[in-house]
């Protein structure tokens, strides 16, 4: 039986209700309009550039996002403020501005 992206946003919501949170990684498809489909914010959403320095910089990004929602929801406020932007940027922006990032040389 095949499963529905209807079904799938049910499920997110649901657990999302639960105080569940979603990152989304795509590859070879449009990121933004599969999430939307399956209720998951398009900031929490990333396309993986299928080469080295896509997979590393994607790893990293999804690494310092999941460690800042982690974080917040274990100990809540207050957060350092490379935290915050890593908490409150979307997913996609922090891959594209990696090494611009100023705690980047430490992942």
């Amino acid at each position: 039986m095949p499963i529905r992206t209807g079904h799938i946003s049910d499920l997110i919501a649901a657990k999302r209700g639960q105080g569940w949170e979603f990152l989304f990684l795509a590859a070879n498809q449009d990121a933004i309009a599969t999430t939307a489909a399956m209720n998951i914010h398009a900031g929490d959403t990333s396309a993986v550039g299928l080469n080295d320095l896509g997979i590393k910089t994607t790893g990293k990004s999804f690494n310092r996002k999941v460690r800042a929602i982690r974080k917040f929801s274990l100990t809540g406020p207050p957060l350092s403020p490379d935290e915050l932007t890593d908490l409150h940027k979307p997913m996609s922006e922090s891959n594209s501005n990696l090494n611009r990032h100023p705690s980047a040389s430490r992942l």
